[in-house]
């Protein structure tokens, strides 16, 4: 059974005076930094909640005792139960790493039901755990939009920094939970044996995006919910590192925000108006800066390199406020040109042109491009990185690129699954590259739906299976041709100009299709 119908299964109605149960996945932090982040002192788990303030249509504090929450004994009217849930969240900490959280608890809404609703001025909601410590949410955040639970979100990996696949999102409310626990294996979350009471009251919530960082909210002794009618403050609009205007080539733009905390700054370079299902910049919390180290933290929260004219769209989206205003960085990038001594007349001469402006190839130190020179697995895959811009490091996962040139960019196509590997757990970077190895790789980057036809060629019998798929899609749409003779000539080896027109046909196609 997939773990999407596991979820669902959960969350359905187990009958009108029983809980309803919900599945929901959580990233939750490493236990070392989980202890860091939560309060320090152990306090004595339930008791009493007091929800108050004047975004409520009840004039006084309404206290919700123990019994009650955990739906053992009756409201006030003596008639009503609270519904009991088991909720599995997603959740990713500002580290960041992802895991899941289950708590078993109400739903919020009915707690602020219970209380007599909000009011139409409601703006905010505090939670106040019993050793002083609070957080804020907006009501529009917090109780308007949609939050998630992502049960694929863990595919790409456990840390935060990797996108997670968003697919099959479940919808989940907030919950305050009376049992709760973390983990970061899917199977040990769907132990009920786990469940515990060391933290509650826990406040539970889903995400908005795959890669919204929740669990630093995740409030545990909570004893007070206050609704209050203030006017939300607005986040400070980002900052760029290089004021807009002409640069050289290979400019490195950084973008912060006030706090580079749980104020995340989320943007675009394609001219649309970011949201919060944009790129992150600032993964790493500045929080963890020290901890992380210089070198990790300029990995992950990767500046932005200027290698064509560029617009940046920034905003800054976080907990308890409203979004900042979105901010346009321009960038016109200018440089000497490369003046290549081998490429006059030749038929990849404007690609090349073309790929050397764009800060992805250069020529050798005697001023030559050798177009005709075959191409090894590392110098196609740095291409691709490059040219595609692709985000995210990852970890070194083969055993032969440890201290290779290319490591970054053979582990950053990893990340992103582009390429695989060999049986042995080796890359092999200095492997020269064959043309459906390269269609291969090509098709993942630029994130291309598979072709569903046969090839045509008249070598199709030479084709891998699985690089079939790939040189299909690529020929179908003009980016990778055969030979006069109807042959592709898969197993061949691929030359540098070859891999120039490919990526550069690939890249024009990504323009127009937007």
């Amino acid at each position: 059974m997939s773990k999407g119908n596991e979820l669902q299964m959960l969350h359905a109605d187990r009958g009108m005076t029983r809980s309803i149960l919900s599945t929901v996945l959580v990233v939750f932090f490493a236990t070392a930094f989980s202890l860091f982040l939560a309060p320090a002192v152990v306090f004595a788990f339930g008791g009493e909640l007091i929800i108050s303030g004047p975004g409520l249509n009840s004039a006084e504090p309404v206290t919700i005792t123990q019994e009650q929450l955990q739906g053992r004994e009756p409201l006030a009217d003596g008639l009503t139960y609270l519904r009991q849930r088991d909720v599995i969240y997603s959740t990713i900490n500002t580290w960041p790493t992802k895991s899941w959280c289950r708590g078993q608890g109400v739903s919020l809404v009915e707690l602020l039901e219970a209380a007599g609703g909000l009011k139409e001025e409601a703006t905010l909601i505090k939670f106040v755990a019993r050793d002083g410590f609070s957080v804020t949410f907006t009501v529009q955040e917090l109780l308007k939009e949609a939050r998630y639970c992502f049960p694929h979100f863990m595919d790409t990996g456990l840390p935060g920094h990797l996108p997670g696949d968003a697919s099959d999102p479940i919808p989940v409310e907030p919950i305050i939970a009376h049992k709760s626990f973390s983990a970061q294996n899917y199977g040990d979350i769907l132990n009920t044996k786990n469940l515990n009471d060391g933290a509650a009251y826990h406040l539970l919530y889903g995400q908005r995006s795959v890669t919204e960082q929740t669990n630093a909210r995740f409030v545990k002794y909570v004893t007070g919910i206050q609704v209050l009618t203030d006017p939300p403050l607005k986040w400070d609009k980002p900052t760029a590192s290089v004021l807009p205007g002409q640069v050289p080539p290979g400019t490195l733009v950084e973008l912060q925000s006030v706090f580079n905390d749980e104020d995340k700054v989320h943007y675009t370079l394609d001219g649309s108006d970011p949201t919060i299902h944009s790129p992150m910049y600032n993964i790493i919390s500045s929080r963890w800066w020290s901890s992380r180290g210089r070198e990790k933290v300029a990995e992950i929260n990767r500046p932005i390199e200027l290698v064509e004219d560029t617009t940046i769209k920034a905003v800054v989206i976080g907990p308890g406020r409203l979004n900042s205003d979105i901010v346009s960085f321009s960038y016109q990038v200018k440089g000497p040109e490369q003046e290549l001594l081998d490429i006059a007349g030749h038929w990849a001469e404007k690609n090349i042109k073309e790929l050397v402006a764009r800060g992805v190839i250069s020529g050798y130190p005697d001023g030559s491009f050798r177009p005709d020179a075959k191409i090894t697995r590392a110098e196609f895959v740095t291409m691709l990185v490059k040219s595609f811009r692709l985000e995210g490091g990852g970890d070194g996962k083969f055993a032969d690129i440890a201290n290779h040139w290319a490591k970054d960019y053979i582990t950053a196509a990893a990340a992103r699954k582009i390429v695989g590997g060999y049986a042995d757990n080796t890359f092999r970077p200095d492997e020269l590259i064959s043309r459906e190895e390269m269609a291969a790789m090509l098709v993942r980057a630029a994130e291309m739906p598979l072709a569903s036809g046969e090839p045509v060629f008249a070598d199709r019998d030479e084709i891998s299976p699985w690089a079939a798929g790939p040189l299909v899609t690529l020929a179908e749409k003009g980016i990778m041709k055969g030979y006069p003779d109807n042959t592709i000539r898969p197993r061949e080896r691929a030359s540098r100009a070859e891999a120039v027109q490919v990526i550069i046909h690939a890249l024009h196609r990504a323009a127009e299709s937007k």
